[in-house]
């Protein structure tokens, strides 16, 4: 599968204020390989049919990386499957 993350964050929210986007930026490499590691875990099929369950283990992992529930949502964009 190929596909680009996108986060929907909460700017109001402490944890935005201490880390925005240059902090976010600063892990990329970190949020990469999370997410990489997070998608292995699943098959194509559980992929396609359930991505739901994906974004959430992703969300749930961008909130435990920076200790904080600024991250409020995840969406894929462009998926290629194969």
């Amino acid at each position: 599968a190929y596909f680009s993350v996108g986060f929907s964050l909460n700017t109001k929210s402490e944890g935005y204020e201490n880390i925005k986007v240059e902090g976010i930026t600063a892990k990329e490499t970190l949020i990469k390989d999370k997410i990489y590691v997070i998608v292995q875990q699943y098959t194509l099929d559980e992929f396609r049919d359930d991505n739901n369950a994906v974004k959430d283990e992703i969300l749930e992992a961008m909130q435990d990386m920076f200790g904080s529930d600024f991250v409020v949502g995840v969406s894929f964009s462009g998926v290629q499957t194969q």
